[in-house]
């Protein structure tokens, strides 16, 4: 099978880009014949991407830099504003892009074509012309994201860019059930399918001469380690995260933190630690390209997810699979497509968002009996490796193409 993948975020310097890569990837690995745009950029050891056309930004000369900074200026001042800029630049982006995807279908046109959903990408609904099946694949709603902090950021022109980027679609992918019930509840008329985030398992996998040697390299020797690897945002919840150190620390129990990543919230990290007097026992990494999270997620002995209480949490983290194919325990708030992942499962521990002293009632007989935390670690990279690769998940999707008919 012919198949045209379309993401905007394959080459983005965050996790964001996983994803797509590793659709890509899969769907080789099965033996078809897929097209990414745009084309995937090696990246580099420092997790830059080399240059190339895509990715002159880097060169920006100094007018560019002020123009940009301008529009920045521009779309903070007033959120109707930044989504009219946003509209713009979502046009006559898109018709660039439209052009290059134009000479690709006329070389060889595909069978199937799927693309991510993103706000101001009008892509998919010039495609639609071409009568080719196309798959959109929902990873997030963006404007349930702009609402999540104290005041509404979304507006009518977001809301319409959001649902009109689904219209061309003749069927929609998501991560999670939420997200799902949610495009049910906006009475989206097409079949869905939840299709949940995937994990390399040749890449995430335990690796005990790499944790001996990370033990020694960040002084963990003789501890148990908790770790958190992704963004610093809100709603991942971080300073629970350190609050619950914070018990543990004082109980005298034998654990040290590793949080692995950067973000909005860096420097509100940062202060916690210090008012926590947390700085002999946390220890930070900043942002680390993929290939090295799959070797320092071995420092980790159990993986702590404390995200907040929200009323709409749709999020299907790829941390979650990447923990568990490396045979790491995860103890989690009880929310959403985690709760349904992890319930019932002996490497899994689900705790009520905010409960600081329940999160660490959950970790203690994990530190305290490593012959159980191993044998749950046998059961979570067995589980992973019958649920959760990239193959069988793509499987899934190219199977609902096939589903769709031909051109």
């Amino acid at each position: 099978m012919r198949i045209l993948y379309i993401s905007n975020r394959l080459n983005a310097r965050d996790g964001s880009s996983v994803h797509g890569r590793e659709f890509v990837k899969a769907l080789s690995v099965l033996g078809h014949d897929v097209v990414p745009f745009p084309e995937i950029i090696i990246p580099l050891p420092s997790g830059r991407c080399s240059v190339n056309s895509s990715s002159a930004s880097d060169n920006l000369s100094r007018f560019q830099k002020l123009r940009r900074k301008l529009k920045l200026n521009l779309k903070s001042k007033n959120r109707y504003l930044r989504d009219l800029i946003n509209l713009y630049e979502g046009y006559f982006g898109s018709k660039n892009q439209i052009r290059q995807i134009h000479l690709l279908l006329k070389q060889s046109p595909p069978d199937l074509i799927v693309y991510r959903a993103m706000l101001f990408d009008f892509v998919p609904n010039d495609l639609y012309k071409w009568n080719v099946p196309m798959i959109a694949e929902v990873n997030s709603i963006k404007n349930i994201e702009m609402d999540m902090g104290k005041i509404k950021n979304s507006t009518f022109l977001s809301i319409w860019a959001e649902d009109h980027n689904l219209k061309p679609a003749k069927a929609v992918t998501v991560v999670s059930e939420p997200i799902k019930k949610h495009l049910e509840e906006c009475a989206l008329d097409k079949p869905i399918e939840v299709v949940e985030n995937g994990v390399d398992l040749e890449e995430f996998k335990p690796n005990a001469k790499t944790k001996q040697r990370l033990q020694q390299k960040y002084g963990t020797s003789g501890k148990v380690v908790v770790g958190y690897i992704g963004s610093y945002k809100r709603w991942h919840g971080l300073t629970d995260t350190l609050k619950v150190a914070r018990t543990l620390v004082d109980d005298q129990l034998p654990v040290h933190f590793i949080l692995i990543g950067s973000g909005d919230d860096a420097a509100l990290i940062q202060k916690s630690i210090v008012d926590l007097s947390l700085q002999d026992h946390v220890t930070q990494i900043p942002n680390l390209p993929h290939k090295e999270i799959a070797e320092h997620i071995n420092l980790i002995d159990i993986a702590l997810m404390t995200y907040p209480d929200m009323k709409f949490f749709y999020f299907s983290p790829l941390k979650m699979y990447e923990y568990l194919a490396a045979g790491i325990p995860v103890v989690s708030s009880r929310l959403g497509q985690i709760e349904s992942t992890l319930d019932g499962r002996s490497f899994g521990r689900l705790v009520d968002p905010g409960d600081i002293r329940g999160f660490a009632e959950a970790l203690i007989p994990l530190i305290s009996d490593t012959q159980h935390r191993r044998s749950i670690s046998q059961d979570a990279r067995i589980w992973a490796e019958q649920y959760c690769s990239w193959t069988s998940n793509v499987s899934k999707v190219v199977s609902l193409g096939k589903s769709l008919g031909s051109r």
